[in-house]
């Protein structure tokens, strides 16, 4: 199994856990299995940069009005204003999570893109044994 590793800047890093869990079951499953906190995943298309970085998202539930939503959709069909942002290293498969934004995350990562990118390509351009370093491991079941 992958490493998986957080940005410092992300706080409450503990309470992620669940909703990082699930991320690694549907990475895992090729993006086929969606745990019932993951709905829609893609990349940012309209940014070129973010998406030579590789970065993702996954839209998150968060809350009863989510899975209200959801009740009746599946996988890519769900969606939410909660993104769970991360990036998968190249070569390594490791996944650093680069940002979790709830709520208004349609209109917040527009502020937040343009950093995130430069921390995925920094992130795409180390080697692992520096990882530990730059980034908090984060170990789940």
């Amino acid at each position: 199994m992958a490493n998986i590793y957080c940005c410092k800047h992300l706080t409450a890093q503990e309470s992620l856990l669940p909703f990082v869990q699930d991320l690694v079951q549907h990475i895992q499953s090729h993006f086929t299995l969606y745990p019932t906190t993951i709905g829609n995943s893609g990349g940012f298309e309209e940014n070129p940069r973010a998406m030579i970085a590789k970065i993702r998202k996954v839209h998150i539930a968060v809350s009863d009005a989510d899975f209200d939503k959801w009740r009746n959709k599946t996988g890519q069909q769900r969606k939410s204003d909660n993104y769970l942002i991360y990036t998968i290293h190249d070569f390594e498969d490791d996944i650093l999570i680069l940002d979790f934004i709830s709520p208004e995350a349609h209109k917040r990562i527009k502020n937040r893109l343009a950093d995130l990118v430069l921390i995925a390509e920094d992130f795409q351009d180390s080697y692992p044994e520096k990882f530990a370093e730059k980034y908090n491991q984060l170990f789940i079941e």
